[in-house]
């Protein structure tokens, strides 16, 4: 049977007026499905920029069920954009 690591973000506001984008994988019946996020500041646009880029499939790459040292699964990618340089890295990719 073959998983689906189709990463989907959601974007969660904080009391402080800051915004985080997290990424989680739902459909891959794993331990941990969420996997990481990246701070936006209180640029809430920014936020949603990048929400889209994740869930169209274009800033998180190299998907793949790993096991940690306890033998929870969970799963591992690659971000293709960097925190303090976010909106360029969404530029780069098209967003």
């Amino acid at each position: 049977m073959k998983t689906n690591l189709e990463p989907v973000a959601f974007i969660i506001p904080r009391s402080t007026g800051e915004f985080i984008v997290k990424i989680r994988y739902p459909s891959a019946n794993v331990d941990r499905s969420c996997c990481g996020g990246c701070s936006t500041g209180k640029n809430k646009k920014l936020a949603v920029r990048l929400a889209s880029a994740i869930n169209a499939g274009f800033a998180v790459t190299d998907q793949k069920i790993c096991v940690d040292v306890n033998g929870n699964t969970y799963v591992s990618d690659r971000h293709q954009f960097l925190g303090r340089t976010l909106n360029a890295s969404l530029k780069r990719l098209g967003f």
